[in-house]
């Protein structure tokens, strides 16, 4: 089932959002961003996965880490993530979380 959708994602560094048509099929959300970058979230697993030009990333906030693969170095860094809050309903995620001292909120609203 295809929607509509506002992403946000919020760190220290600043605020940025983009409008997306999303997928959602058995539990599981994926989508497009303007800069390129495909985003996959798994309700279930409450696993985030982006992938780019420069990064693959995947973040598990059941489990509490993160592993990022550094394309142009070809090197993984594996990190804990200090969850702060999920919430998951019908129409929106929010999930804040600390990595290494920077405090993150990821916000998806679907219409």
């Amino acid at each position: 089932m295809e929607k509509k959708a506002l992403i946000t994602i919020k760190n220290q560094d600043g605020k940025q959002s983009d409008n997306v048509q999303i997928i959602k099929h058995k539990n599981k959300i994926s989508y497009q961003e303007t800069t390129g970058t495909s985003v996959l979230f798994d309700l279930d697993s409450l696993e985030l996965i982006r992938d780019n030009k420069q990064i693959y990333m995947e973040l598990n906030f059941s489990v509490k880490n993160a592993s990022i693969y550094i394309k142009e170095l070809g090197k993984t860094l594996e990190l804990e993530i200090e969850v702060k809050k999920v919430e998951v309903t019908e129409n929106r995620v929010i999930l804040e979380y600390k990595i290494s001292d920077d405090l993150y909120e990821y916000k998806l609203e679907m219409e």
